[in-house]
């Protein structure tokens, strides 16, 4: 049997208002407003978010664990398959996605907040059944994935590309609505 996080559990309430809030100002998103919670990027967000509470939890975990940079991570005690390491080259422009991306959200710490949020409470579900280190690479894929949707109006396709890496074939870009 495959569990998600949603399983038996009402989706987000705010997914269809979200989208249709500002039909009287087209092209027009109010900062403060509800639609903007997760910056210019609100509508993909949300529908990554949306997405991955539908995905399959060991599926999730495993793509997280199989990604070079967030499961395979020395200091994380799990040892990553060689396929999935990148190479030396790989490793900084790797790095360099990351710095650009933690500049990025530098400037948007509540869009940080509130992915942060969301994903700590989509995940405390697993708190005491899933063993910590699984659920501490899901969240750190989840939270970089989720960040780079909302940072990629200001990525290059080749940073995003390594941004997204570990849902790349989980919740493919089409999945979103801006792609």
């Amino acid at each position: 049997m495959e569990y998600s996080l949603n399983a038996g559990m009402p989706a987000h309430r705010f997914d269809s208002r979200l989208l249709a809030g500002n039909a009287s100002r087209p092209g027009v998103v109010d900062p403060a407003s509800q639609e903007f919670r997760y910056g210019a990027m609100t509508a993909d967000v949300l529908a990554f978010l949306a997405q991955l509470r539908r995905t399959p939890v060991h599926a999730w975990c495993h793509a997280a664990e199989l990604d070079g940079h967030i499961g395979g991570r020395p200091d994380a005690g799990v040892e990553a398959p060689a396929a999935s390491v990148p190479s030396v080259g790989g490793r900084e422009a790797d790095q360099r996605a990351r710095a650009r991306l933690r500049e990025l959200m530098d400037t948007m710490p509540e869009v940080v907040r509130r992915i942060r949020a969301h994903l700590d409470h989509d995940l405390s579900i697993l708190d005491g059944i899933a063993p910590p280190p699984a659920v501490a690479h899901m969240r750190r894929a989840a939270r970089l994935a989720a960040c780079s949707i909302a940072a990629r109006p200001f990525l290059t396709p080749e940073e995003f590309a390594l941004l997204y890496r570990p849902f790349t074939t989980l919740i493919p870009l089409h999945h979103h609505s801006g792609s």
